[in-house]
């Protein structure tokens, strides 16, 4: 507690707290029996052990029953929304755990909080329960991490100071730091990896595609050639000829988007059930997708088209 009280002095730290672990770290669920219920009722629940301060530090609200400020001792734990759900409380500030995370010991329920995020948005909102650890008081010495809530704008100044404050009373323990925000944003760290993987192989594929538009397209300039120039002679115009040679491959290039789309969003939409929050896949995405496709596809082939439909018509007719 004396680190504690040493940081709290600092006037950029508005709040510390000493917990088992942290949101966006590893949770792991444990059983907890209510006493009252069957022995063999036991519901898993992700336990979050800490300080009387833990509601502050973290900005949890309480929606009903009161906080751990002025509880004595660790029979006191607080339950999440999703935990009352789960367990189909009716009354459960009256409820009382006997028997879960921190043994056989009766736990009073005084206090629900507000859902929120601590572990990835793959799921959702797990059961929670937040137990009052008394730090002074923990023989199993439960206490892992120290959350400290900065509020100063000079940032490396006050983690200078707490970087000192922990060198003056652990100075044979390294000091180790990361932010909170930096520790959710590792939870999406392979997703990251995916979007950064799709969009190096997705440049490679339309890359390899407008290759073979241009090929496409000289073969079938090549192909028509004489006829480009008899159909100038009688008086078609550069537009006329230019859809000639456009419809030759806009065909393959519509049929190509319809299924290209088809099956993006089928693999998409099996991506997206293994999040617990997901978007919607609306049709005007993979149209405004199509419609980009073609565009690319028209600027690729155009110098083709343009030289096609502008060649002397002469020169067109002794091609062989």
């Amino acid at each position: 507690m004396v680190f504690k009280n040493e940081l709290l002095k600092h006037s950029g730290i508005s709040s510390v707290s000493y917990t088992e672990t942290t949101p966006g770290r590893h949770f792991n669920g444990h059983g907890q029996h209510f006493a009252g219920r069957p022995e063999d009722e036991v519901q898993t629940i992700f336990p979050l052990v800490a300080d009387e301060d833990i509601l502050q530090t973290l900005d949890i609200k309480i929606v009903a029953g009161q906080g751990f400020k002025d509880q004595p001792g660790n029979g006191k734990a607080i339950l999440n929304e999703a935990a009352v759900r789960l367990l189909n409380m009716e009354n459960p500030l009256e409820q009382t755990i006997d028997r879960g995370t921190l043994g056989e010991k009766n736990i009073d329920v005084i206090g629900i909080a507000k859902d929120f995020h601590f572990k990835s948005f793959h799921y959702s909102i797990e059961p929670l329960v937040i137990y009052h650890l008394d730090v002074e008081n923990d023989p199993q010495h439960r206490v892992t991490f120290a959350l400290v809530k900065i509020r100063s704008s000079d940032l490396p100044s006050t983690l200078q100071y707490v970087q000192d404050t922990w060198k003056k009373y652990a100075q044979s323990y390294p000091f180790e730091y990361t932010f909170l925000d930096q520790d959710f944003n590792r939870l999406f760290e392979r997703e990251n990896v995916m979007m950064k993987v799709y969009a190096i192989f997705s440049a490679i594929s339309i890359s390899i595609a407008c290759l073979g538009l241009l090929g496409l397209a000289s073969f079938f300039a090549s192909k028509r050639t004489k006829e480009i120039g008899i159909r100038k002679i009688v008086g078609a115009s550069f537009f006329n000829i230019a859809g000639i040679l456009s419809r030759d491959f806009t065909k393959w290039i519509v049929a190509s988007i319809l299924i290209g789309s088809t099956l993006s969003w089928y693999l998409m939409n099996q991506w997206l059930q293994n999040f617990a929050y997901r978007t919607h896949l609306d049709w005007w995405i993979f149209l405004i997708a199509g419609i980009c496709v073609m565009l690319i596809a028209c600027l690729t082939v155009s110098w083709h088209i343009y030289r096609a439909a502008n060649r002397n018509p002469v020169e067109t007719l002794r091609y062989e």
